[in-house]
């Protein structure tokens, strides 16, 4: 787990709070960055779906941005239970998947995801779908 500022609420690129959950640590890191470089204030990061829904128990978060594709709990399972626990809902649920996942990404979007990013994205592409889900509140 990593933070890189103090935890807000409010929904802005400046203020708001992230939490990337991806269990490839190149990509987690890359995700990082281009996050950073959007200047999003709060970054918190986790390996696992598991260790996600641990620290949505105790920060809330503007956005999730969550792979699809992990291991044991995939990210649908993690969409899954936080839709279903309204003490975890984050104010937007991002996943991310290969461009060759589009059943996935349709599962996903069935299930409540507010936005899917097909990976690899670049930080144009990221910072769109985040003033587009700023937008929609």
């Amino acid at each position: 787990m990593s933070s890189t500022s103090p935890e807000t609420s409010a929904p802005a690129l400046e203020n708001g709070s992230l939490l990337i959950v991806e269990d490839g640590e190149l990509t987690r890191e890359l995700v990082k960055q281009i996050a950073l470089n959007a200047g999003i204030a709060r970054i918190d990061t986790a390996s696992t779906g598991a260790e996600a829904l641990e620290m949505m128990s105790r920060h809330h978060y503007w956005l999730v941005l969550s792979d699809l594709r992990m291991s044991p709990m995939s990210g649908l399972d993690l969409l899954r239970a936080v839709k279903a626990d309204a003490r975890l809902k984050p104010r937007k649920f991002l996943v991310m998947t290969s461009r060759g996942n589009a059943d996935g990404a349709k599962e996903a979007e069935r299930a409540g995801a507010d936005a899917i990013m097909l990976k690899p994205f670049s930080l144009r592409d990221f910072e769109a779908t985040l003033r587009k889900l700023l937008a929609a509140g």
